[in-house]
């Protein structure tokens, strides 16, 4: 199933969204594992603020696969997103798994993640994407002029990569 957003959306209004697909409020379980397609259509999401006490956040929290053959988030620009969660965090995408993200861009705004034991996990944070891996790839994709921060594994595109990145 492929969504397509057909204008911008400032999301001020919006005081603590929820990550599409990712960990569970209640218990910190993966559910509602997002693996559908986006096109941006290039229009701009504004505004969005997550503060999210769990791992994989982003406007995607957690994008997999398994049920796709070729899914895509693609054509977005986020401006002034204001992210912070634990582990795999990133402005559009905390946990990548075999999805490619292609031209999609994130300017003037702050993501962080912060965990509370790095003995047994580490908190990857990215400007667009917290952790890419098993055949996922960011492309043509930019970041600028952000603040990212975390414990490690920090960047300003991709926090931690085990995939591709191409352009």
């Amino acid at each position: 199933m492929t969504f397509k957003l057909t204008q911008d959306i400032d999301v001020s209004g919006v005081e603590n969204f929820t990550p599409i697909g990712g960990a569970s409020k209640d218990n910190g379980e993966l559910s509602n594992i997002f693996n559908g397609s986006f096109d941006g259509q290039n229009h701009t999401i504004s505004n969005l603020y997550i503060e999210y006490p769990h791992s994989s956040v982003g406007l995607f929290g957690v994008v997999n696969s398994a049920s796709n053959t070729s899914p895509t988030i693609k054509n977005l620009t986020l401006d002034k997103a204001n992210i912070s969660g634990n582990s795999d965090v990133g402005g559009l995408v905390g946990s990548n798994t075999g999805y490619t993200i292609e031209n999609c861009h994130i300017t003037n705004s702050t993501v962080s993640g912060h965990y509370y034991d790095l003995k047994t996990i580490y908190p990857s944070v990215g400007g667009l994407v917290g952790y890419n891996y098993n055949s996922g790839t960011v492309k043509n994709c930019t970041a600028s002029n952000n603040h990212v921060s975390g414990d490690s594994e920090i960047s300003g595109l991709v926090g931690s990569n085990k995939g591709t990145i191409d352009g």
